[in-house]
């Protein structure tokens, strides 16, 4: 029996029975088998495929169960991490799986965002999407140097800022949280940085 049946046989025939339990959280056999089903179709609504590997950066907890199982139902090959890997650990691991998809912890995503730019998948895949429409593809998850824009730009048409625009702006407000003189100038900052990095 393959682990992409395991959930859905079990609920038909222990519907009721525990499957598992997390800090206190019994879970049924057929609440297994229905997150693990809606799971697998947010991965085909994202375009996860039979043969897709995805990586996994995530703590013990039930999300991470139904992630797992639901990309095993649709055949995708699942590739867990450990959650205390450094960035280029991260990075290291996912090039050489060759993950079409990476699935965080949002406790986790910092260490995700700094190996993001850097993976080799990146260009892959905007490669692969190419195949499939004549429409410009942006590129954006962590960026925040123009290396990291440069190299996104060799394969992409446009490059997405958005958490380093966010924090640039953070760190930029007065204590009560409002705007100050140094805001424009972080952000003219960055926006010239990142454009020089992509139109070099």
């Amino acid at each position: 029996m393959c682990i992409r049946d395991s959930p859905k046989r079990s609920a038909a025939k222990y519907p009721d029975l525990t499957s598992l339990v997390f800090m206190g959280n019994k879970i049924t056999f057929a609440e297994l088998n229905r997150n693990c089903c809606r799971m697998a179709r947010v991965f085909e609504s994202l375009g996860a495929k039979k043969g897709d590997r995805i990586s996994f950066i995530t703590h013990n907890c039930l999300t991470y169960i139904y992630s797992w199982l639901g990309a095993c139902k649709i055949g995708c090959v699942a590739n867990p991490l450990n959650f205390q890997l450094k960035p280029k650990e991260i990075e290291y691991i996912i090039n050489n799986a060759g993950s079409r998809f990476l699935f965080v912890e949002d406790l986790l995503v910092p260490q995700a965002l700094e190996a993001a730019p850097d993976l080799k998948s990146v260009e892959k895949n905007v490669n692969r999407l190419r195949k499939h429409t004549n429409l410009p593809i942006a590129v954006g998850f962590g960026v925040k140097t123009a290396a990291q824009a440069r190299a996104i730009a060799r394969s992409a048409d446009g490059v997405v800022v958005g958490s380093a625009l966010v924090s640039a702006i953070k760190d930029s407000l007065t204590k009560a949280g409002k705007p100050s003189p140094k805001t424009v100038k972080a952000v003219h900052s960055l926006v010239s940085d990142i454009a020089r990095g992509v139109r070099s």
